[in-house]
Parts: structure tokens; C-alpha cells; sequence
């Protein structure tokens, strides 16, 4: 029966307990150092926070034996390693801890689970309950970490409990971390020159990051390993959906072997986002998988799209809102460009003209061949015919200004002035011509006008 005061008590040993559990996780000490310091750190405080004097990790060396990694002892304030336990000496122990991730052994010395080593290891050490978590992966144990408690029996507690598989969690992510950290493929695959940023992600942890990573991110290696993606990102993407959410959909997906490439947006150490083209390869690491992720900063290149749109923008709407037709082609006379004022001044639509017709369409044919007689003369080429008759003399002066007619869809004719330009690449190559046309019918009625008066 608890009393009040016993009521307080569990309270705040679970708070304790759970205090406990979020400074280990966010603790960067437990990645920037060796597997048996953090392994140090982390029985020393699991034995404070659950009040017991005796903690321990031990793995599965095989299938028939554990062996102690690392043991403190709170009452000595001592660390010991390379104890034994045999599964030939202690079967049902084995079996317990292979068919359930708890052993909560309230009367060890007794409970059929334990009682086996109770005669060279639980009364010896006054040992009289026992709380055991175990790692694992792909269903099979790897190890435990045991707590043990002296004195006089103890009933563990569901919290207690929780608390012990989230501690094997993080242990069991630590092995694998520092496995990662000694392999020379994590060398080889981070440190060779990789222009772009790389993670390695293990549990939605990232375990690992190159120097790439790091200059992308502005921050040290300390503050990205230990954190998962949605942490480097802001709370919703550019789409509305949630970062933490999306995170979990790419990565169980990649997790099952299909490939990611998505465009990200992450954010910098001091708080400006960027975006970034992702990729995510499962990637096995000592029979665990994981994965890798390549992170190549777009933000750049984001940026001067959006400056290119923009000023396709502007083109645009100056190219729609001028008062003249423009009407541009590629080097063999399809037109590409015709704008609203070409629209309205030849009753043509775009959609009728561009990638279909050349500018003859819409010039008078008399002048067309009036012209080619005239550059056969004057180029000494008698072959000018066609759309060569607008351009044949732009190849040579780049550009050529002269008046011809156009003739409106309905057969009406409209007098232009028309300027041919040529249109060139980077590489000075002609790429297409531009042609500017000016309505000068009012300027011709006003010529004709002045004429006739002068006559009379």
C-alpha cells in the first residue's frame, strides 16, 4: 500500500528518471568521445536517476555467452568490466531476455529467469532485484543493460520500466555510432573529396556528418550528429507540410530500398533557410541499416532562377506591353516569339504563328521578290529567295532598317518600318533574328498628304 509520502517519492523518481533520459539525449559529450566513456557516463547517471547501486552494459559476444562492458558501482564509485555469463549455466536467463525486451526480476533470487546465478552472483552482492533491457536488431538480442539493486526486494515500476528500454535504445545507437566511427568505409565514404554535404542517418538519428555538411549548415559536427533531419529544417516546408512529418514518409520509403531525391528546405545554425537537393540510399553498416544522405546546397542556384524568372517577367511584360510588333525566329525562319502588338496589328494569334509559319506569311509577295532581284544584283547571288531576302544582309551588317508591307490576315496592307537584328549565343554564333515593326501608315498618309498639297 503506498502512502502519501511514498506517493512523492515515486513521483519524483520518475521525474528524475525521465530528467535523466532527455539530458543523456541531448548530451553532445556522449558522441564526441569514445564508446566506453559514454558508456561510463551513461551507468553512472542511470544509477543515480533509478536509485540503484549497481549498473551494467553487457553484449552478446555469441549466441552462448554475454560479456560485461562496462559495470559501476555507485557504493564504490568504481567501473569494472569482463565478467561472463554463460548461456550452458544459465538457459532460462538467455531465453527470457530473447523472447521479451524487459526481465523484471522483483525477487531475483528466487525468479526462475535468475535464480541460476544467485548462489556465485546475486547473494554474494546482496543483489536482490533485477531490472534488464535488452537491444536488438532484426529480432535478435545484442546486448542488455542491467540494473541491479541491493538490500531488499523492489517491485519495478512501469515508468522504471520505460525508462530502461529507452536507455537501451540509446545505448544500442552508440555502438552502433562508434562501430560506424572505426570503420574505414565511414572514412572512405565521408572524407574523399565529396564536394556535397553527407549524413548518416541510423534510427532517424543522425550517427554522422563529412566537413561538407557542416560548412553547409554553419555549425560544428557536435551540434548536427544526435539531431534528425526535421531539426536542421524549419517547422513546414515551402508546400505547407509539416518537416517532421514529411521526414518520416522519405525516410521510411528509403529505408525499404527506394531511392529519394527531393528538393528541401533546411535552415542554416543561424536561422536562414536554404534549399537543398536531397538523396537517401539505404546503406548497411555492420548488418544494420542505414542511411546515407547526400545533401547538395540549390540555394544558389534557386536564387538566380528566381532571378531569371523574374526578369523573363519583366521581359515579358515589356515584350507584351510594347506598342510595336516583335516577332523573333530561328536561324532557318520559324518564328519563335509574337508578341500582342503583332497580334493586333496582323490579326494573327501566336498560337497560329510560332513554330508554324516564317515571316513571308505575312509580307506582300511582290516586294518579297522585287527584293530578291535587287540583294542578286547587289550581293552578286541569285539564288536570295524566301525569308534569306529579310536576312541577307544582316549577316553581314548585323542589322538592317527598311520599310515593307505587311499584310493583315482579312488582306488588308499596312505599311512598316520594320529593323532586322540578329540574335546571338555566348559563343557569338548566330543564334535566330528580331524583327521590329512600326505601324507608319499615319507617317505615309501624312507623306501623301504634304505631296498633294504641294501640287496643288
Amino acid at each position: 500500500m503506498h502512502t502519501p509520502e511514498s506517493s512523492e517519492l515515486d513521483f519524483l523518481q520518475n521525474a528524475k528518471a525521465h530528467n535523466t533520459i532527455v539530458e543523456l539525449m541531448q548530451n553532445r559529450l556522449l558522441w564526441n568521445t569514445d564508446l566506453e566513456s559514454a558508456l561510463k557516463l551513461i551507468t553512472m547517471r542511470c544509477a543515480i536517476a533509478l536509485n540503484v547501486n549497481r549498473t551494467s552494459v553487457w553484449y552478446m559476444v555469441d549466441s552462448q555467452h554475454l560479456e560485461c562492458q562496462i559495470l559501476y558501482d555507485k557504493l564504490q564509485k568504481r567501473t569494472y568490466k569482463g565478467q561472463h555469463l554463460l548461456f550452458q549455466r544459465n538457459p532460462a536467463y538467455f531465453e527470457a531476455i530473447e523472447e521479451n525486451q524487459i526481465l523484471d526480476a522483483h525477487n531475483a533470487q528466487k525468479d526462475p529467469r535468475t535464480k541460476a546465478f544467485a548462489q556465485e552472483y546475486l547473494i554474494p552482492l546482496n543483489i536482490h532485484s533485477i531490472l534488464d533491457a535488452s537491444f536488438r536488431h532484426e529480432g535478435h538480442t545484442e546486448g542488455v543493460i542491467c540494473f541491479e539493486h541491493t538490500g531488499s526486494p523492489r517491485i519495478w515500476s512501469t515508468e522504471e520500466q520505460t525508462f530502461a528500454v529507452s536507455i537501451s535504445g540509446l545505448v544500442s545507437n552508440l555502438r552502433i555510432f562508434y562501430a560506424l566511427k572505426d570503420s574505414e568505409a565511414r572514412y572512405r565514404l565521408l572524407y574523399d573529396q565529396c564536394a556535397d554535404g553527407v549524413l548518416i542517418i541510423y534510427n532517424n538519428q543522425i550517427m554522422d556528418c563529412n566537413q561538407t555538411a557542416v560548412s553547409i549548415f554553419g555549425s560544428s559536427k557536435a551540434d548536427i550528429i544526435g539531431r534528425t533531419i526535421d531539426h536542421l529544417s524549419p517547422k513546414f516546408q515551402p508546400n505547407g507540410s509539416d518537416s517532421s512529418q514529411a521526414s518520416k514518409i522519405f525516410i521510411k520509403q528509403a529505408l525499404q530500398g527506394q531511392e529519394q531525391s527531393i528538393e528541401w528546405l533546411h535552415v542554416r545554425s543561424n536561422g536562414v533557410p536554404f534549399y537543398a537537393e536531397i538523396k537517401l540510399n539505404r546503406l548497411e553498416i555492420n548488418n544494420h541499416p542505414h542511411l546515407i544522405c547526400t545533401i547538395h546546397d540549390i540555394d544558389a542556384h534557386k536564387i538566380a532562377v528566381k532571378r531569371i524568372l523574374e526578369l523573363n517577367s519583366l521581359q515579358k511584360a515589356i515584350f507584351d506591353g510594347a506598342k510595336y510588333s516583335i516577332i523573333s525566329t530561328d536561324t532557318q525562319g520559324t518564328i519563335q516569339t509574337f508578341n500582342k502588338a503583332a497580334e493586333e496589328m496582323l490579326g494573327y494569334t501566336a498560337e497560329e504563328m510560332i513554330g508554324i509559319e516564317t515571316p513571308t506569311r505575312i509580307h506582300k509577295k511582290s516586294e518579297v521578290i522585287s527584293r530578291s532581284q535587287e540583294l542578286a544584283e547587289l550581293l552578286g547571288l541569285p539564288n536570295i529567295s524566301g525569308f534569306e531576302v529579310f536576312i541577307a544582309l544582316c549577316k553581314e551588317a548585323k542589322s538592317e532598317e527598311r520599310e515593307w508591307t505587311y499584310i493583315h490576315k482579312s488582306g488588308r496592307e499596312i505599311p512598316v518600318l520594320i529593323s532586322v537584328t540578329t540574335l546571338h549565343s555566348s559563343d557569338d554564333e548566330i543564334t535566330g533574328y528580331l524583327g521590329i515593326a512600326y505601324d507608319i501608315t499615319q507617317r505615309k498618309k501624312a507623306e501623301k498628304d504634304l505631296e498633294n498639297s504641294q501640287k496643288n
